[in-house]
């Protein structure tokens, strides 16, 4: 019988009475295909008893009265959800003992909460259509209490309610969610237009990939109400948020800050303070008629730069300090924003250190492969499988279109070195193309092998050997630049950095004598 009763009435299975149950006065109203009402005195396991008189229909459930009596407390509730509103009464105690010995499955098994207390007198009402109304009024407080939330449970750990008009204090809820803690503070109060709420939120952690879980439940349950069966009205307010740590994917932003503003057609995030790999982000996020919008400001003043590669890159490290301003936009759906990013950056690195990168192909460590293995010149150029490279300098300055980085200039100095181009870098298909000049500078005597004329040069000049890469980023291409493409942007990157004329720079190239 509860088990027809359960399936008839679509009870959750967390709802499901413990058994024995023992009707001492009881009537049930069922039809096929139509509503079923019940209503009568039951003792569920020999415990606590339980009065009621429910309806459950199609589109709503109605709990006229639910009066539980168990260890000398009464707990009176009544419920109505669907069919455009939703109220809800509670007025006594209900400890967290009952409710275990009320239901056939804890509402969380496995952690014993012995002391759960619900204690208190409120009502609380509102309709989902406008003109919306909404109505409250007395208080209700607890502690150490179980909720089912979405198929999850909620420990509750304390909460404090006060009801008056139309608005509901939530003076304190601190309660835990899976393996986090979650408190609020705050207000939610009922106009014609909407349920405005003004909370303050804090928690230790946000999972990214766990709010976009919890948003796909939302649409769900949205899409299986249907628009003439909505159950909460339209919300809109302030929630102000802190966390922290933030988490998605591999990256955790710590700590964030923002203000959430909520509208019925638009939800924006103000993004106040936050940290991902060592890198400040300010700027908002807003989501709109199925669109996200960013406008995201990054700096960073005197930051680790090991840190930040390791975090961004975990395959190669950078050691250093290093400054950085850029600003990113976009607005496209979700699967599509990142291809409408835009904007600038700009890079300074000073005293660091590339490390070795003995199991990883990177653009610097292909560069100095090829002229090491080419034959074509006495000097030795960094084995960044065995070798770390120091610099002194290093920057970069560019923009970004959607998931392409366009780097108009970067520029290493190192002791000797000096490295200097421009290029692409396409992460949508892991591609290069990038044109650069190898510096090199010596006090005198012999650098190439196999031009006479540029076999010594003088003290004071300095030899340039442009190069292309391209190709796959994960293993790029070197291959030396041909004259014709060399170009003066290119010569004039050394020239510039060295202090010196572009008459001391000797360019070599294959097929090239002097220049």
């Amino acid at each position: 019988m509860v088990a027809w009763l359960k399936r008839e009435m679509d009870v959750p299975d967390r709802f499901t009475p413990r058994a024995p149950v023992h009707v001492t006065d009881a009537h049930l109203r069922w039809k096929e295909g139509g509503d079923v009402a019940l209503q009568g005195d039951l003792v569920i396991a020999a415990g606590p008893r339980l009065t009621m008189d429910l309806v459950r229909g199609h589109h709503a459930l109605e709990v006229k009265q639910a009066t539980i009596t168990a260890g000398g407390h009464t707990a009176r509730l009544a419920l109505e959800h669907g069919k455009g509103k939703t109220l809800f009464s509670f007025s006594g105690i209900l400890d967290q003992a009952t409710l275990d010995r009320l239901f056939e499955v804890p509402p969380l098994t496995g952690v014993p909460i012995e002391a759960g207390l619900i204690e208190g007198d409120l009502e609380v009402g509102t309709s989902v259509e406008p003109p919306l109304r909404f109505h409250a009024r007395g208080k209700l407080a607890g502690r150490d209490f179980r909720v089912p939330v979405a198929g999850e449970s909620v420990h509750v750990e304390s909460f404090d309610l006060e009801g008056d008009h139309s608005r509901v204090d939530v003076r304190s809820a601190d309660f835990r969610w899976r393996d986090r803690r979650v408190i609020v503070q705050g207000r939610v109060e009922g106009d014609p237009s909407a349920l405005h709420v003004d909370l303050d939120v804090s928690t230790d952690r946000i999972v990214g990939d766990e709010l976009h879980e919890l948003l796909e439940r939302g649409k769900e349950l949205a899409a299986s109400d249907g628009p003439r069966d909505r159950v909460l009205p339209t919300m809109e307010g302030l929630i102000r948020l802190k966390a922290g740590v933030l988490t998605f994917d591999r990256f955790a932003a710590r700590p964030l800050q923002a203000a959430i503003s909520l509208t019925p057609q638009r939800v924006s995030a103000r993004i106040e303070r936050g940290e991902v790999c060592g890198i400040g982000i300010l700027g908002s996020v807003d989501v709109a008629g199925g669109e996200v919008g960013l406008d995201l400001t990054l700096s960073a003043t005197n930051g680790s730069l090991d840190a930040t590669t390791v975090c961004l890159t975990p395959t190669q490290r950078v050691s250093g300090s290093f400054t950085l301003s850029a600003r990113v936009l976009g607005r496209g759906s979700s699967a599509q924003v990142a291809r409408t990013l835009s904007g600038e950056f700009q890079l300074v690195a000073r005293d660091g250190r590339f490390q070795p990168t003995p199991t990883v192909d990177t653009v610097l460590e292909n560069t100095f492969d090829y002229l090491n293995h080419s034959g074509d010149f006495e000097v030795t150029f960094p084995d960044l499988d065995r070798e770390a490279f120091p610099f002194q300098l290093a920057t970069a300055r560019g923009r970004t279109d959607g998931l392409t980085v366009v780097l108009d200039e970067v520029v290493i100095e190192s002791s000797r070195l000096t490295l200097g181009g421009n290029g692409r870098l396409d992460f949508e298909n892991d591609s290069i193309d990038a044109r650069g000049v190898v510096s090199y500078r010596l006090p005198g005597g012999r650098i190439t092998r196999r031009i006479p004329l540029l076999g010594s040069i003088l003290s004071g000049e300095v030899l340039g050997i442009p190069v292309r890469v391209s190709g796959s980023l994960s293993n790029p291409n070197v291959r030396y630049l041909q004259p014709a493409d060399v170009g003066t942007e290119l010569l004039s990157i050394p020239a510039r950095i060295l202090g010196i004329p572009r008459s001391a720079i000797r360019m070599f190239t294959p097929g090239m004598r002097d220049r």
